[in-house]
C-alpha cells in the first residue's frame, strides 16, 4: 500500500522540528496518522526497541492515549495486564 502524502509531509514537518531520521519521522507521521483514525478513548500502543530517538515524542503520544513501550517483553506484559480478566 503505498504511503499517503498527508503521511510524506507530516514525516518531513516532524523531521524539521523534532530532529528526527527520515526514516524515523516517517514511522512516527504513520503511528499518529493511525492513532487519528482510531476511537479517541481506545488505549493505544506503540512498541519500539529505538528507545534513543522515540523517547522524546513518549509525552506527545501519551497525551493521545498511546503507550510507548520499548521492549517487547513489556509489551507483552502490557497486553495481559489489559485483556486479564
Amino acid at each position: 500500500m503505498p504511503t499517503p502524502l498527508s503521511t510524506l509531509a507530516r514525516a518531513a514537518d516532524i523531521e524539521h522540528d523534532l530532529g528526527l531520521s527520515p526514516q524515523d519521522a516517517l514511522i512516527y507521521a504513520s503511528v499518529v496518522e493511525h492513532i487519528h483514525s482510531q476511537n479517541p478513548s481506545s488505549i493505544k500502543l506503540f512498541v519500539t526497541q529505538n528507545k534513543r530517538d522515540f523517547l522524546i515524542v513518549e509525552d506527545e503520544l501519551a497525551a493521545l492515549n498511546c503507550k510507548v513501550l520499548f521492549t517487547f517483553d513489556s509489551a507483552e506484559g502490557y497486553v495481559r495486564s489489559k485483556t486479564a480478566g
